[in-house]
């Protein structure tokens, strides 16, 4: 592991201030507009009239867990955003550690093809988290015990996926083959995503509880840059790791990793994660209906109990003309 940082570790440090840097920039500027962007995003498919709800909605159900979830949901955004647009610096760090490890050049199927198959596993990414947060509306208070637990899960399984990418993409293998790596070496891969995973989580749950108490825009605005700068250190520093991993996995199966798979198969991938990721979209005004059950003012049965009735008699004073 030391020849392996020792030959990368200056990429990794540049993608790490770079992307930390630009990131945090546009998470400061995008800050103060969150409340009108989401807005917006709403009302591209919901009438502007049901907005309140959905935000009271969120106020009840998410209460105090919605920083530690705003925060996860800033980590997910962090290691798409890294992954898409500084594809090109991650892949050389992953073709360094390459060398590195076989003393062979690795194969080169073009960055196009490569940042093509990435955008599916992203999309990957985005549906898994649609998905979750749109069953834990449906099912409520049950499910939102766990939530926070859920999108670490989802978090921990993405930053593994994303980290074994570039070795995968370089030998046309589509984001199928990521996933059946990950079936291949459970064990060893899902704890190293939960060994990398844990800082990110144990700082979104101390900001998650500051921002909650403190609700001030310049603590929010703190607390966006730090956890924003520790998950593009994460995601850079472990890549060298992620590349030995994925080639130890691709070891286990020369056959196909030698074959890889047709790119029509990934046309197809890909497409069926667009139509469902349509499908989610149009679920969610669904939503409105989950907050019409959920809020308990909307759907009480009101009634009165006689038998709980108490009543006092008060004296009726008449004063007399003078």
């Amino acid at each position: 592991m030391a020849v392996l940082y020792r030959s990368t570790w200056k990429d990794c440090l540049r993608l790490c201030l770079v992307s930390s840097v630009v990131l945090s920039a546009a998470g400061l500027l995008l800050l103060p507009l969150r409340d009108d962007i989401l807005d917006r995003l709403l009302g591209a498919f919901l009438p502007a009239d049901w907005l309140a709800s959905i935000q009271m909605a969120n106020e009840a159900l998410f209460h105090q867990i919605g920083g530690v979830l705003l925060f996860q949901t800033v980590a997910i955004i962090c290691f798409s955003a890294v992954s898409v647009l500084f594809f090109p610096f991650r892949d050389r760090i992953s073709v360094k550690t390459e060398q590195c490890l076989t003393g062979d050049v690795p194969p080169n199927q073009g960055l196009h093809r490569e940042l093509w198959y990435e955008a599916g596993l992203v999309l990957i990414a985005f549906n898994m988290y649609s998905a979750v947060y749109l069953l834990a509306y449906v099912v409520g208070e049950p499910l939102f015990a766990y939530i926070d637990l859920l999108a670490f899960a989802l978090l921990a399984l993405f930053f593994v996926l994303d980290l074994l990418s570039p070795t995968h993409f370089r030998r046309r293998l589509s984001s199928l083959d990521v996933v059946a790596a990950l079936q291949r070496m459970p064990l060893k891969l899902l704890l190293f995503g939960l060994v990398f995973c844990f800082p990110i989580y144990a700082l979104e749950l101390f900001l998650g509880e500051l921002v909650y108490e403190q609700e001030d825009d310049l603590v929010l605005g703190v607390a966006l840059v730090a956890i924003i700068v520790v998950n593009c250190a994460v995601c850079t520093f472990a890549l060298p790791i992620g590349t030995w991993l994925a080639l130890e996995s691709i070891q286990r199966e020369p056959e196909r990793a030698g074959q890889g798979r047709a790119a029509l198969g990934h046309w197809a991938f890909f497409g069926g994660q667009l139509a469902f990721a349509a499908v989610l979209v149009l679920f969610y005004a669904s939503v409105v209906g989950v907050v019409l059950s959920k809020v308990p003012l909307k759907t009480a049965n009101y009634d009165i109990e006689w038998l709980t009735l108490e009543y006092e008699l008060s004296l009726i004073h008449i004063s007399e003309p003078t």
